[in-house]
Order: structure tokens, then C-alpha cells, then sequence
């Protein structure tokens, strides 16, 4: 079984959107938690959540997480409630391939402990995401990002964010595992969709200093 991640604080008008991709997966053997992080009781997150699992309720676990300010605090909160031996991240906003998550099962089987895939960028940007295909060494990701969020599929035990490295919670946690020698790959076909804003296309610059420390440490 796989449990999917699904960290809902911003874009969450997008939350059905990205369910019925997961309701449409070849793969059917998962579990949904989803994460309502830093948001108030009154927001409609909560009721739209109910009401897009409901014909599923008994695969998913809604958590109410308003402390939780930072994605990767309320992944760490999220992952305690995960069935099975992997978790899988889906972004609110983003969508997945109908067998996104039957092309990476063969991958952990063999072992890998985290399995991403290639991927596209839509909405107000389409182009494809450029990552590396097949194994994933600590070199490849001394010079970029390689793993798309919404496409990894992650080994249980390793799941595990720092928060303080928001917005790169992802980015921090594939360097750490690829320092402690954890075997990762991506598979390469698309088959994750990255939604684009305006909003979020343009903060690479921002990020410049914080994945410069990031490298460092890890290198």
C-alpha cells in the first residue's frame, strides 16, 4: 500500500482536480491523508475535503493541522497516519497520469528508496520540467533540484522534513537522503502535472542564497 500526502493550505480550489486524479490511478492499492494545515476551522478546505472524499471515506484521513504554519511540519504530522511501507506527495494543485504510481511499483520493488517521475509544467506555464531520467546520483543533485514534489514516492521510514527549510523541504530532503547513500530514481516518462502561477513561476530568484546553503551542506 501507498499512502498519498496531501498538504492543503493555499490553491485549494484545486483539491478536487487533483482527487480525481488519484481516484483515477491503475494502481488502487492507497490510502489518502490529507492535511489541513494553518488554516481556521471556518475555512471551506474542511468542508470541501469531506466532500470530495465522502464517496471514499474509508481510504482517506482528514487531519485538521492549524499550528502547522510550514508544509513540512504538517508532512511530518501527515506521515504518522501513512499505511504501508511508502508514502507519495500530491500537491493540492497538481495532477497525476492515470498510471503514474503502476510505472513506479516495479522501481520499489526493486528496492529504490525514493521513485520520482519526469513531468510538465501547466495552467499559466506549459513546458516540460527538466529532470534527470534513471538513477539519481549526489552530483545530479548538486546542480539542481531533481525530483519533482508531487511525483516522488518516498520509502516510509525516510519521510521526514525539517521545516525550517521551507520552501525547500523537498529539495533539503532528497540531499540528505543521497548523502546517507539512499538509492533514488526517476522514472522517465511524464507523468506528473506541476500547476504555474504567476506567483509561484517567479521565486527561483529568491530561493538563490538558501539552495547555495543547502548545497554546501550536503556536498
Amino acid at each position: 500500500m501507498i499512502t498519498v500526502l496531501m498538504a492543503a493550505k493555499t490553491s485549494t480550489e484545486y483539491m478536487p482536480h487533483a482527487i480525481g486524479s488519484l481516484l483515477g490511478q491503475s494502481y488502487t492499492d492507497w490510502h489518502l491523508v490529507i492535511g489541513i494545515n494553518g488554516l481556521p476551522d471556518s475555512h471551506p478546505a474542511h468542508k470541501e475535503a469531506s466532500e470530495h472524499t465522502r464517496a471514499f471515506y474509508s481510504r482517506v484521513t482528514i487531519l485538521n493541522l492549524p499550528n502547522c504554519q510550514n508544509k513540512g511540519r504538517a508532512l511530518n504530522e501527515m506521515v504518522k497516519h501513512a499505511q504501508g511501507n511508502y508514502v507519495a506527495i500530491l500537491d493540492v494543485d497538481d495532477l497525476w497520469h492515470p498510471l503514474k504510481l503502476e510505472r513506479q511499483i516495479p522501481f520499489v520493488e526493486m528496492g529504490y528508496d525514493v521513485v520520482g517521475t519526469a513531468g510538465s509544467y501547466f495552467g499559466q506555464h506549459q513546458n516540460s520540467i527538466g529532470v534527470v531520467h534513471g538513477e539519481i546520483s549526489r552530483t545530479n543533485l548538486q546542480y539542481g533540484n531533481c525530483i519533482i514534489n508531487s511525483s516522488a514516492v518516498i520509502r516510509r521510514e525516510h519521510a521526514r522534513w525539517e521545516p525550517m527549510n521551507e520552501p525547500l523541504e523537498d529539495y533539503e530532503l532528497w540531499l540528505r537522503l543521497v548523502a546517507e547513500e539512499r538509492k533514488i530514481f526517476n522514472v522517465g516518462q511524464h507523468l506528473t502535472f506541476v500547476r504555474q502561477h504567476d506567483t509561484n513561476w517567479s521565486k527561483q530568484g529568491k530561493w538563490d542564497d538558501a539552495i547555495k546553503a543547502l548545497r554546501q551542506r550536503y556536498g
